[in-house]
């Protein structure tokens, strides 16, 4: 009876040591905490700490006395090789393309800084082309002013000769009109010119004698006419007479 059941305690034992194995590797190569290692496997954390403290007791009692390795336990060490080969090997393709997205990266950027460069030098081109076409235009422009003033002042020059002539001709016109007028005066004899006027008074009647000769009283000789009557007292006439010696004619 014993030595029925003793085989079937053995693989017993060995499944369970390959799964206590398989949960250490995995807290040793995943980096995982004991309490996620225990939820992974459905395992009490107690359980999962008993078994790493087996493990650290077994791997300290296999440096100080080393055993040979039982058929599982090197089976166990080769799929452990294996894992850990893949392990290395998908690190090193994630390293790859890690190395491969850099490089297009630096690729891209490279590309991208050179386009900038390309424009600003664009740019810069254009700004100084348009600065140059400006200033141009500027240049074009004062110039066409400057040519426009100059016409304007010769214009305004010919302008004012001009008037000056015209108007020393008109001075010189009027001085011989003005002096054949005088000319003409001296020749003619003195005038006398008489007046008669009405006014209720003496002084009213010289007064109005005066204002339709345009003189005054100092330049004119009155002659009474009438002193009134006893049916119109208060009515003056008088005669004013001017006489005109000489006629002068003033500038």
């Amino acid at each position: 009876m014993l030595r029925r059941t003793e085989p079937a305690r053995a693989r017993g034992r060995r499944r369970a040591s390959a799964h206590q194995a398989e949960v250490v590797a995995a807290f040793l190569t995943s980096g995982k905490t004991v309490a996620e290692v225990a939820r992974e496997y459905g395992l009490a954390e107690p359980t999962v700490r008993e078994w790493l403290r087996h493990a650290s007791e077994e791997a300290v009692q296999v440096g100080s006395a080393p055993a040979a390795p039982t058929a599982d336990e090197s089976a166990d060490r080769e799929a452990e090789a294996r894992t850990r080969a893949e392990i290395e090997s998908a690190l090193a393709e994630a390293a790859e393309a890690v190395a491969s997205a850099r490089a297009q990266i630096a690729a891209v950027y490279a590309e991208a800084v050179e386009a900038i460069v390309r424009a600003e030098v664009l740019a810069a081109e254009k700004v100084a082309q348009a600065e140059a076409a400006a200033a141009e235009r500027v240049a074009q422009a004062e110039a066409a002013a400057a040519s426009a003033m100059a016409r304007a002042e010769a214009a305004a020059a010919r302008a004012v000769s001009d008037v000056g002539d015209a108007v020393e001709m008109e001075t010189e016109d009027e001085a011989a009109a003005r002096a054949e007028i005088a000319a003409l005066l001296r020749r003619l004899e003195p005038v006398e010119v008489w007046v008669q006027a009405i006014g209720r008074t003496l002084a009213e009647a010289r007064q109005a004698a005066l204002d339709q000769l345009g003189v005054d009283e100092s330049e004119a000789e009155f002659e009474v006419l009438e002193k009134g009557s006893r049916w119109l007292p208060g009515r003056v006439r008088v005669r004013a007479r001017i006489r005109v010696p000489e006629v002068s004619i003033s500038a």
